[in-house]
């Protein structure tokens, strides 16, 4: 939790900020709903979830609140706290919290009362787990249950992280993977994309996809190593980059040999066929 805090306010979130920020108006939500990964899990979460005085979240991978149900009760004081659909929870605007603090991790979290950065939200406690796409590994969202203090059990954490298995599970079951789309444009600087979504990338992530990029049929650490740094480059220094690489891209990278599963489009592929 301490580190959660020390992220919070190194984003310089205000501990006396009395609501997180509404983002979205309800058409905008109903959008984003009819195109999210997650709406088919939604009915599968709501039944697993329902609890007493408790209300189950479901957010997408920037910490929006897409879909927000249970008690009616639960759900009036968390709309005047704006905890509700539309506002956006990632630690970087609202500090330590459930939802921030799982997508921000990557793993299951319970914040309690005071645990939260905000003092508006210590009579909350929290619980969310990351669900990842089945298929690629990516994130899709968290899938959270909120309430009252009195509230606070400590199986609510296993029960959250068992009921984002499920959703898991379903879309195993349900679909099949899409096509991932990877945008590279390395000319005048290292962007890309997946899917649309930003990655953060280094010059050296920049040169390991460029090589990945133009031996689609896959590369070892070695011949990466090669490749990249020549005869002295270090395999092991490779896969460590490889490693941090795969947290971005998930399933997407392929290993034995390393190799990108997706439609790679970019500037310095569109040069060198021309």
């Amino acid at each position: 939790m301490a580190e959660s805090w020390r992220r919070s306010l190194a984003a310089r979130v205000d501990p006396d900020r009395h609501e997180a920020p509404v983002v979205y108006a309800p058409d905008e939500i109903a959008d984003l709903r009819g195109t999210h990964p997650l709406a088919t899990t939604v009915p599968l979460l709501k039944h697993t979830l329902s609890m007493d005085d408790t209300i189950m979240i479901v957010t997408d991978t920037r910490g929006h609140i897409l879909w927000c149900e249970g008690d009616n009760g639960v759900r009036h004081s968390a709309e005047r706290v704006h905890l509700t659909e539309g506002s956006r929870w990632s630690e970087d605007v609202i500090g330590t919290n459930a939802m921030g603090t799982a997508l921000a991790t990557g793993k299951a979290v319970t914040v309690h009362s005071r645990e939260h950065l905000v003092r508006t939200y210590h009579g909350w406690t929290c619980t969310a787990s990351p669900i990842h796409d089945p298929h690629s590994g990516l994130l899709l969202g968290v899938v959270d249950v909120s309430g009252p203090l009195k509230t606070m059990h400590p199986a609510v954490v296993q029960l959250v992280s068992a009921a984002a298995k499920l959703a898991e599970h379903h879309l195993q079951q349900h679909f099949v993977p899409q096509q991932h789309v990877l945008t590279l444009n390395f000319l005048g600087g290292p962007h890309a994309d997946l899917d649309g979504r930003p990655l953060a990338l280094t010059l050296r992530n920049a040169e390991v996809l460029t090589a990945l990029a133009l031996h689609p049929k896959g590369l070892t650490a070695e011949q990466l190593a090669l490749l990249l740094y020549g005869e002295r480059g270090n395999p092991t220094t490779v896969r460590a980059e490889l490693h941090r690489l795969r947290a971005q891209l998930g399933g997407v990278l392929l290993t034995r040999p390393y190799r990108l599963d997706a439609v790679v489009q970019g500037d310095f592929l569109d040069v060198r066929t021309a």
